[in-house]
């Protein structure tokens, strides 16, 4: 699962952010910003791209809770929000038991 990308094409942007809380973001992430990307997606926003796209993917009891405010994100902004179900394997980056 990659936690942070931001991809830029010639008139649109796709950015991965799995979470609106910083703390959050340090534990998924394993590293600090969060100021960062949320900046990056500002940016996309303000220069008038064609299209801005919010990759988040949902885990259950970490960011579920949030879903709504990622929609909400939507109303007001040229942002189209696309949610990825987590997939969680047995490899050896998985620290959540997400299925409890």
């Amino acid at each position: 699962m990659i936690m942070i990308a931001i991809r830029v094409c010639s008139d649109r942007t796709e950015t991965s952010l799995d979470t609106l809380d910083p703390f959050k973001f340090e534990l998924i992430t394993r590293r600090r910003g969060h100021d960062a990307v949320l900046k990056s997606l500002n940016v996309a926003l303000e220069s008038n791209l064609a299209a801005v796209k919010l990759n988040v993917v949902v885990i259950k009891g970490l960011n579920d809770s949030e879903v709504l405010d990622f929609v909400e994100m939507t109303k007001d902004q040229p942002i189209s929000v696309r949610f990825i179900e987590f997939m969680p394997f047995t490899g050896p980056f998985i620290v959540f038991d997400v299925w409890s």
